[in-house]
């Protein structure tokens, strides 16, 4: 493995705190060791994230694995709750257990103006599809597709946390 000065801190830090597992009834892995589970986003916000993060906003850190690329899961249909009713799942394809070696990969993503022109860039390539196979242009647009369809959901998760917030500083005036 190459130096370890590669892995954003924000991601050793969850990683390692995870690996020690000094909290887990409120947060640890989860059961395939290939997601994360925050059992009890008030108490992690409470005891954790001001030990580990100087904060303890459970929104900022969950706006903070969302730039990192990291998703939370949804309920399965059935409803079944694991974790219990309170529970936040979350998974990166390089994040798993007793995988250090994997952490490297994970990268913050680009900002909203970077990721722009890096899109405009990709659209550009794009434009010319004169003598293209149509199952690489079709295989494009699919994978574009996917990916704003990732980037909506992000959204849709952030807004949904943001509204939460607002509605408990409702609560508090």
């Amino acid at each position: 493995m190459s130096s370890s000065c590669s892995i954003p801190e924000f991601v050793k830090k969850l990683f390692n705190m995870l690996e020690e597992n000094a909290y887990p009834q409120i947060f640890s892995w989860g059961i395939e060791n290939d997601t994360f589970v925050v059992k009890d986003p008030n108490e992690f916000a409470r005891y954790i994230l001001p030990k580990h993060f100087k904060h303890s906003n459970f929104a900022s850190f969950v706006r903070q694995l969302n730039k990192y690329d990291f998703h939370k899961l949804r309920l399965p249909e059935d409803g079944q709750r694991v974790y219990g009713d309170q529970a936040w799942e979350f998974q990166h394809p390089s994040f798993k257990r007793n995988r250090q070696d994997l952490l490297e990969e994970i990268k913050r993503k680009p900002s909203g103006k970077a990721s722009q022109s890096i899109s405009q860039a990709t659209s550009d390539t794009t434009v010319n599809l004169s003598g293209v196979k149509p199952q690489k242009v079709e295989e494009n647009l699919k994978s574009h597709a996917a990916s704003l369809q990732k980037e909506i959901d992000g959204l849709k998760e952030t807004q949904k946390d943001m509204t939460s917030t607002l509605e408990q500083f409702d609560k508090k005036t």
